[in-house]
């Protein structure tokens, strides 16, 4: 193992397999998106993607400081925060998501899991946003009784978040 800044074993891996999971779930939901290919394939990359958050979810933000192993300041570099994150990368997918049913449904009870593991009111917040923005997209993008099926769909996810 290497060793980091602070002296400590290098923790970059997680951290880049967890953006490499972020950066896979968005390309790959995209390709599956409708009229680009089927929407099992989105569910598929979804569940690689909600699996980075629940990581992320339950972590305690790093500090921003990093010292060498004297014990010098070497960086301050402010991590992103678990809101950023989902805005980034699950935000991304709504677009794509709220265009087919199949997949908006399953986008709906990924962020319904995701905020089971939440630590905090924010990240709950956050997720909400995010149900409000499918919502609404879905409702645009879907006709008849697709769309009612996922604005309820939504309004059941978000009602479960305030338990």
């Amino acid at each position: 193992m290497s060793e980091g800044l602070i002296g400590e074993p290098h923790v970059g891996s997680s951290r880049e397999l967890l953006l490499y999971a972020v950066a896979h779930g968005r390309g790959r939901a995209a390709a599956g998106a409708s009229g680009v290919g089927n929407p099992f394939t989105a569910k598929s990359c979804l569940d690689w993607l909600l699996a980075a958050y629940v990581e992320l979810a339950g972590r305690e933000r790093p500090s921003a400081f990093r010292f060498d192993n004297a014990g010098a300041l070497r960086l301050i570099a402010p991590p992103p925060t678990f809101e950023t994150l989902i805005r980034r990368g699950f935000g991304a997918l709504v677009r794509y998501g709220s265009a087919d049913r199949i997949a908006a449904a399953h986008m709906l009870v990924a962020l319904g899991d995701l905020a089971s593991m939440c630590r905090t009111e924010a990240q709950r917040a956050c997720l909400r946003g995010q149900i409000d923005d499918l919502r609404e997209l879905a409702a645009a993008h879907l006709d008849g009784a697709n769309a009612r099926q996922i604005v309820d769909l939504s309004h059941a996810v978000a009602a479960s978040l305030d338990c």
